[in-house]
């Protein structure tokens, strides 16, 4: 039985890089790819694609909504930064049910 990407929830460590004004935030890309990983380790498999529109910023409480897409199924999700430690962060993950 294959498991569903909807409603999944995960939390996940990344490393922050600096953006020149002083801010720092996580590459969009980064943040796709550190999804995708943590979905494929939680429901067995990384759904086709994950899309980000901008950089995630570095700070507790910052979010972004991403799309997920995976077999003709379009998803929306919110990545929302949880700590910032170091030169890193952790921010959690939440796939929409429908």
């Amino acid at each position: 039985m294959r498991r569903s990407l909807g409603c999944a929830a995960m939390v996940v460590a990344l490393v922050a890089a600096g953006c020149g004004s002083g801010t720092k935030a996580v590459d969009k890309h980064a943040v796709e790819q550190g999804a995708k990983d943590a979905l494929a380790k939680q429901v067995g498999r990384a759904p086709q694609s994950i899309s980000c529109p901008k950089n995630l910023d570095a700070k507790v409480g910052a979010s972004e909504r991403c799309t997920l897409t995976d077999n003709g199924t379009t998803l929306g999700m919110t990545v929302t930064v949880t700590k910032v430690h170091g030169g890193g962060v952790t921010y959690t993950v939440a796939v929409d049910k429908q």
